[in-house]
């Protein structure tokens, strides 16, 4: 049987691509924990998303599957991979989607300041776009002692964008009434 625990972590250290090994502590593990954590708390829209019938609710998850992948690709860009990367099309797909979702909510959605929540999947969203934040806040500190292309942050920010939008569709299909902050 194959074990998970490889047990070559015993004493803080692990590896990236390439086999060198780093303290477990290190910035890029902090950024690579922050990518899990946000793509974990996407995973659990995704998982409500499965239990929703309606074609918007199926194309916000098939929207956020993308994600995923695309966080997987960003994890493996930064540990070192050359096989994979963010491209472009990565970025516009985002953009378009965020513009599609603009479109499709009430009127002066954008001006107001609402508090997070609304129904617990909104939440859950929030959660995703707060730790997304994050992993923003990493990435720009990681890069200043590590190359990292422009797309990675425009992606990144795209993002916490795209998943403020996506938690406000979801409460405008779940016909939920924002709590404003006056």
């Amino acid at each position: 049987m194959l074990s998970i625990s490889t047990k070559t972590g015993d004493q803080g250290k692990s590896s990236l691509i390439g086999k060198k090994r780093y303290d477990k502590d290190s910035l890029v593990f902090t950024v690579l924990g922050d990518i899990d954590e946000l793509n974990s708390w996407i995973g659990v829209v995704v998982s409500h998303l499965k239990l929703r019938t309606t074609k918007p609710h199926k194309k916000l998850l098939k929207q956020l599957l993308d994600v995923q992948e695309k966080l997987f690709t960003l994890s493996a860009q930064i540990a070192g991979s050359d096989k994979v990367e963010l491209t472009s099309s990565d970025l516009k797909r985002i953009e378009s989607q965020s513009k599609v979702i603009q479109q499709s909510l009430s009127e002066n959605w954008h001006s107001k300041f609402i508090y997070p929540g609304g129904s617990p999947l909104a939440a859950w969203t929030d959660l995703a776009r707060a730790v997304c934040r994050r992993v923003e806040r990493s990435v720009v500190t990681y890069s200043k002692s590590n190359e990292l292309p422009p797309l990675v942050f425009k992606y990144i920010n795209r993002l916490s964008d795209y998943l403020y939008l996506v938690r406000c569709q979801i409460n405008d299909l779940d016909d939920i009434n924002e709590t404003e902050f006056n």
